[in-house]
This record gives structure tokens, sequence and C-alpha cells, in this order.
């Protein structure tokens, strides 16, 4: 296996601000996302780490596209009060009240406000928000190619605490080039996470690694390509290099 050197990670970034009971949140995203035509959402939970499986307190969905803005998340902080913010990448599903979805419509018809259902397991960060208002611990998800081989990929991948990549349709997708497609156009491989833990190592076997070639992996945190969640953008060297 040939260790890979250098190479360029984009993953989501967040800032906290508080002022008084509310809670703004300044986010960046990965180049190429659309936070809003694809379903970027904000939650918060209260407590030191995400609920993967429990609605958050608050969440609000992007609503534009730019890769850089601010969004208050939560308006009633409570005094002595710990919180954590998950960015979620997954898109929301409107139900179309066919046959498959009755039981699941009965629940999204029964909420006051009737929103359509935002996919909670897709997390691809968090941060936490101390009892005095200040944000630390940013745990974003990130993916790394450390070795390769004729026809085999080693990577790391790092998640916030609490996903579980087997049960929240986490995946690995290659790219060639610099860029990746956020509806999987031109992708050369896609493979399901299979892990119960939230960091670790994958290998990829079987994909064929071209000389003196720039390609790029990205990890996502749900079913859909849009769900990229880090990308690595990395250069194999030429012969006699």
């Amino acid at each position: 296996m040939n260790p890979v050197s250098g190479g360029s990670l984009n993953q989501v970034s967040l800032v906290v601000t508080t002022f008084e009971n509310v809670i703004t949140v300044d986010y960046t995203c990965l180049p190429g996302n659309q936070p809003c035509t694809y379903g970027n959402w904000l939650g918060i939970w209260e407590g030191s780490q995400v609920s993967w499986n429990v609605r958050p307190v608050n969440y609000v969905e992007i609503n534009n596209d730019s890769p850089i803005d601010s969004l208050p998340v939560y308006q009633r902080r409570a005094p002595n009060m710990s919180y954590v913010i998950g960015y979620g990448t997954g898109g929301k599903r409107e139900h179309s009240g066919g046959r498959g979805d009755e039981a699941q419509e009965g629940v999204e018809k029964s909420r006051p406000d009737h929103r359509p259902h935002v996919h909670f397991q897709t997390v691809c960060a968090t941060i936490q928000v101390d009892a005095s208002g200040a944000g630390s611990d940013l745990q974003a998800t990130s993916v790394a190619v450390l070795s390769f081989s004729n026809n085999t990929l080693l990577i790391n991948y790092q998640t916030p605490v609490g996903n579980v990549p087997r049960d929240n349709h986490n995946w690995i997708g290659i790219w060639p080039g610099s860029s990746v497609s956020y509806d999987g156009s031109n992708v050369l491989r896609r493979d399901e996470v299979k892990s119960v833990y939230n960091q670790g190592e994958i290998v990829v076997e079987n994909f064929p690694i071209t000389v003196g070639t720039t390609y790029t992996v990205a990890y996502g945190t749900g079913k859909a390509w849009s769900d990229i969640a880090a990308t690595f953008t990395f250069n194999t060297p030429a012969y006699g290099s």
C-alpha cells in the first residue's frame, strides 16, 4: 500500500453565539452543496449528545442555498442548561398519500403544523452549548484516504458520537477529479458503510487506481446523493515520482 501524502478535506463548520435566551448558529457547508434545495436543517437537543432517535426540542430548515449563513436555532435557552446542536444533510420527504404511506401519513397529519418529515438521523456535525452559552467541541464528519494500491483504498472516517453508520444509511463514494456531484452523476463507486461504530477504517477493494490521477472521496450521512457530509481530494503520483 502507498501512503497518501497531502490531500484536501472539506467538512461542515459550526460556530455558536448566544444573546440572552437566543442561540444562533453560523454554519459553513461544503462547496457545491445547496442547503435549501437539498433540505439541510439545524436541530437542537437538551444535554451533551444528540439523541439520534429522539426529535430535537427545535429545528429550523435552511431556507436559502448560500453555503455560509447564520440562523437562530432556539429562542428559549434556559439558564444553566446545556444543549447540543446538530447540522443535518437529510432532505424532507413529502407523503403522497399512496397506499404504502397510509400509516405514516396519519402520523404526519396528526402533527399540528403538518410539516414534512425530516430525516433527523442525518446529523453530520454537532457542537456543544454549555450552561454559560459558549459553544465548544465541534464534531464534524471527516473522511481521508490513508493509503492505496493498484486496486484498493484504505479510508478513515469519523462522524459525530452516537451515529451508527449501518443503521443510518451512511456510504462512501468516489469521484474522478477534484469535485463531487450531488445527484450521483459520474460517480465511479459507491459502497455502504456497514460498521456500527461512529469512526473507523474502511477497505474499498476491486477499485482500479490510475497513476497521476486526482480522485475525490465523499462520505454521505443518509440515503440520498445530496447527503454528502465531507469530501477528501487526493492525487496518485505519476510513474517514477
